[in-house]
């Protein structure tokens, strides 16, 4: 009998650019997640192809730092 899996995968995006995808990366999904564009879709003429595979740890590193930089950003 096979496996069952279930991922969630996260779109964030905006009206007019399309989405950024997050899920787990295919080659090892219990262990890093990916941030990525999907082929076929209107986020990757906006945002680019983009697959960046990453540790859970540094996931949240990048996304602590893109919080802080975005408060600092609207203070201004």
């Amino acid at each position: 009998m096979s496996k069952t899996w279930i991922e969630t995968t996260r779109r964030v995006g905006d009206e007019d650019g399309g989405f950024i995808e997050i899920g787990t990366w295919p080659e090892s999904p219990k262990m890093f997640l990916e941030l990525r564009t999907v082929e076929g879709e209107k986020s990757r003429d906006y945002f680019g192809k983009m697959n960046l595979a990453m540790s859970p740890d540094l996931a949240r590193g990048i996304g602590m730092s893109l919080i802080a930089a975005a408060d600092e950003m609207q203070k201004k």
